[in-house]
Formats: C-alpha cells, structure tokens, sequence
C-alpha cells in the first residue's frame, strides 16, 4: 500500500487495502461477521468511500493499518482492539464528513 501510495497508484492502493482487510478477517477466525462484513458493510462503504481518480480521502488510514498490524505481529489483543476500533472511527468519521446526514430527511435545500 506504501508503494501504491507513493506512485500515486489508486487501483493498486485499493486492491492492498482490500487485501489488508481481507487478511485481518481471515485471522480473526469469526466466519459469521466475515460473511456479514463481506455480503453488506465492506461494499457499502467501498462504494461511498472510493473514487479511483481522486486520492485517498483519508491520509492516516495507512497509519492505522500499520498500528492494527503491529498490535497483531506483537500479539497484542488489547492494542490490536484499540487500533480497530480507532481506524473503524475514522473511516465512520470521514464518511460522515464526506457524505453528510440529510437533515429532517431532506436534501440540503438553499435559504429562501
């Protein structure tokens, strides 16, 4: 993803990133939240988050994944939990930034 990054490779870049998370899932051992996180959160914010022709909305997510790797390589559950949950935050937050919540159900209106 480093690589990718500095080339200025999107494609490649999301297919490490995609590769990343499905390597954390395989490790984690939890076929049911796999399937779930596979058959409907994962594409869903891909789709929202992902455009190939612009760069990476989030600069620190490259950080993070180095952070829940090195909790994983240190066999550290605590820390690994920690950095999960921080990435997991992020990405919630950048969403919500990128795509704000419709108000009152409707969408952004100008003043009259």
């Amino acid at each position: 993803m480093r690589e990718a990054q500095a080339d200025g490779d999107q494609a490649e870049y999301s297919r490490q990133n995609r590769n990343f998370h499905q390597q954390i899932r395989k490790a984690a051992h939890q076929e049911t939240l796999a399937r779930f996180f596979d058959s409907l959160l994962y594409p869903l914010v891909m789709r929202q988050y992902r455009d190939l022709e612009a760069p990476h909305p989030r600069a620190g997510s490259l950080e993070e994944h180095q952070a829940i790797l090195s909790a994983i390589i240190t066999r550290n559950p605590e820390a690994a939990s920690a950095a999960m949950r921080h990435h997991i935050a992020a990405a919630r937050k950048g969403l919500l930034l990128r795509n704000p919540p419709l108000v009152d159900g409707a969408p952004d209106q100008e003043p009259e």
